[in-house]
């Protein structure tokens, strides 16, 4: 088959295509081009990019495992999970609008389609994650290198992070929010291009970075609109919340908030500011008591002191959580002591107060142990006095000159804290000056007694360690001065173990196996024979004990209602007699029927 052609024709098309060359203009889509399938094309692009992080933070942990199986059965599962990975880059580029073929409505709209939903369900940072991974691998898939691709995702990804989470917090209420919704966006856009145009440029991408300009007005209209759209939809998010958080206070009555907080600070006092878990009510409420004892105390300005106490009085279960947390601070607080100790004895001039270490026992509050005053004459010549660590090396310890069993050493500073918790003091009272003085008396394992003193002065109510010393008798105080006895706490080497104060038990170090044939002897109890003459059960003469100690302490009845503990034990002493001369008046009937049966 032959074409006739019109030679004279075509000479004249070409005539005109030349004349009359096409412009970009005239190649560019027309401003609504492509608008109709943009929604379906944002969509599908929020899902395309969704399946593509998926793919390649997942594909990289399958391949060893892969790899092993290909190996063993001759598979291709690596090969697969390539095929999957480049799949998804043709599954996004296929649903990513081109400006070459779309208008900018139909950009417009992919984007509002795109980018809300993400907005929505990932907010600002998981949005730009999935940007900054899809911009990566479609640049990657143009050729640009892993590393200019990386950095150009990551410019791409924090500016749709940054443009989507400011306008989605702010919601739109006024007009100026318009503005400030649209600038928000169109920032860091803006910002975004010129650096992607600078990094593309920079790596010898120059067509794909002439696609990226930071004043491209198409591009700055679309970021305005789109930050308008962002801002109204953090709006809707707003008031659904809003109106969720009413409906669900319109279901929760003032009585029930009332409720929960009481039960809240309920809690908070019996349970969190607890030393342990309370074995009886009784020490639940000795605790409960004390703890608003100290309250009214601090409030009305009185010293506070309610340790002793609870100490005495009450007993609790260890928590295991608080015994490990006071292990590692006892042993952080020791060797600042034995720090502290050490620079002193290297060099004892210096600020009165350093090297200073805050000792806070759980019953008497926070004592500091400071360096302590030095006077000097001449060079060597060191009068000691005063308090701290120089009165206690120089005056008591290895510079003191005094015989090695009659000094203070580095372990007995250190023990400092077990004696001012574990211990009840000898000594406690108040000084002609107002100030308190508390002093505790133990024994060393050498056998040797120690007396530890602590001391109010200055302003304020903060302790101060003034002296440790061997007890060597050489006053009649120090000869007549009793023993410190054991606190009735836990052990915190022992969690559970609750071991009571004996005469015996003086010695800081003991163990508190040593404290558990101990703990019956404790504050003095003696059994008393009842009206009969027969000797009471332990659990009685506890309790009178507690009763004698604690008069005034409050029990609940019966009845559940608060009443002393002294007048609940006449009660029931009084009970307990009625009981007998009941009796015995019943007996003697018994007995009278017995005799006279007619």
């Amino acid at each position: 088959m032959t074409f006739e052609l019109d030679t004279a024709a075509q000479a004249d098309q070409l005539r005109n295509a030349a004349l009359n060359p096409l412009s970009p203009g005239d190649l560019s889509p027309g401003f609504f081009e492509g608008s109709l399938r943009a929604p379906l094309q944002g969509v599908a692009r929020f899902g395309a990019k969704a399946a593509l992080l998926v793919g390649e933070g997942t594909t990289p942990i399958l391949k060893p495992i892969a790899r092993d199986l290909d190996g063993m059965f001759g598979t291709d599962i690596q090969g697969f999970l390539d095929d999957e990975r480049r799949k998804n880059v043709e599954a996004l580029k296929a649903v990513t609008p081109d400006a070459e073929t779309s208008g900018i409505a139909a950009q417009m709209i992919s984007g509002v389609f795109d980018l809300i939903p993400s907005a929505i369900l990932t907010g600002g940072v998981g949005t730009g994650i999935l940007e900054a991974v899809a911009q990566k691998k479609l640049a990657e898939d143009r050729g640009v290198d892993p590393l200019t691709a990386t950095k150009h995702g990551i410019i791409q990804g924090t500016a749709i992070g940054i443009g989507v989470a400011l306008p989605l917090s702010l919601g739109l209420r006024t007009t100026p929010d318009l503005l400030y919704a649209a600038a928000s966006n169109i920032v860091p856009m803006a910002a975004a291009r010129g650096l992607s145009h600078k990094t593309l440029a920079d790596a010898g991408y120059v067509d794909m970075a002439a696609q990226y300009k930071a004043l491209d007005a198409e591009a700055i209209l679309a970021d305005g609109v789109l930050g308008v759209f962002f801002a109204g939809a953090g709006r809707v998010m707003q008031g659904i919340e809003a109106r969720s958080q009413a409906r669900l206070l319109e279901r929760v009555k003032p009585s029930d908030v009332d409720a929960a907080l009481s039960a809240q600070a309920r809690k908070h006092l019996e349970v969190d500011t607890a030393p342990g878990v309370p074995r009886d009510p009784v020490s639940r409420d000795v605790h409960v008591q004390a703890a608003m004892k100290a309250t009214e105390d601090l409030l009305a300005g009185r010293p506070v002191d309610v340790g002793a106490r609870v100490a005495m009085e009450a007993d609790f279960q260890a928590n295991p959580v608080r015994i490990e947390h006071a292990k590692v601070m006892d042993e952080a607080v020791r060797t600042h002591l034995g720090d502290a100790y050490d620079a002193v004895l290297r060099q004892p001039e210096g600020p009165v107060n350093d090297p200073m270490v805050m000792i806070t026992a759980d019953d008497i509050g926070q004592v500091v142990l400071e360096r302590g005053p030095v006077w000097k004459k001449g060079e060597a010549d060191i009068r000691v006095g005063g308090y701290g660590l120089v009165k206690i090396i120089w005056r008591h310890g290895e510079r003191s000159g005094k015989a090695a069993d009659a000094q203070v050493t580095r372990a007995d500073v250190q023990n400092i804290p077990d004696v001012l918790r574990d211990f009840l003091p000898v000594i406690d009272e108040a000084q002609p000056d107002g100030k308190r003085l508390q002093e505790w008396q133990v024994e060393r394992q050498d056998g040797k007694r120690l007396i530890y003193g602590v001391r109010q002065f200055g302003d304020g109510e903060q302790k101060h360690v003034v002296t440790v010393f061997v007890n060597e008798g050489k006053t009649k105080k120090a000869r007549d001065m009793g023993m410190s006895q054991r606190k009735n706490r836990l052990n915190p080497e022992s969690p559970g173990v609750a071991f009571k104060a004996s005469p015996r038990d003086t010695n800081p170090e003991t163990s508190a196996s040593s404290q558990d044939g101990q703990a019956g002897g404790s504050r003095g109890t003696v059994a008393r024979p009842d009206a009969q003459g027969k000797a009471e059960p332990p659990d009685v003469i506890q309790a009178r004990q507690a009763v004698a100690d604690a008069p005034d302490l409050l029990v609940m009845d019966e009845d559940g209602k608060p009443v002393r503990a002294a007048d609940l034990m006449a009660r029931a002493d009084d009970i307990a007699r009625t009981a007998e001369a009941d009796a015995k008046a019943f007996e003697a009937a018994v007995n009278c029927m017995l005799r006279n049966p007619g």
